[in-house]
């Protein structure tokens, strides 16, 4: 089994917590936190703590991009593939605030 490295956050990614994550995609909570786990898209400090979800890979994951994903892990967040679920992610926020 290959090892996913988990993925750097940067300060100004935009973050998800489960519940809104479950609301985004229509999954249930036990499959997001799921595939967080596996993906290695959250962070969590320590077991009492929130998770924080990485907004755009989260919609890459939901919109099975693997392509954009591998990108963003090898950091190029200036990618066009990458930077529309940027995009998007900021616009999904915006509108749920």
């Amino acid at each position: 089994m290959t090892v996913i490295p988990p993925l750097i956050f940067n300060p100004s990614d935009q973050t998800l917590c489960v519940k809104q994550a479950t609301f985004i995609s229509g999954l249930s909570d036990r499959v997001v936190r799921r595939m967080c786990r596996e993906r290695r898209i959250a962070q969590q400090v320590c077991p009492s703590a929130s998770i924080r979800i990485h907004a755009a890979a989260f919609l890459m994951i939901i919109h099975g991009d693997e392509t954009a994903l591998e990108l963003l892990r090898g950091d190029e967040r200036s990618h066009p593939a990458v930077a529309r679920y940027f995009h998007a992610a900021r616009q999904i926020l915006k509108t749920a605030a």
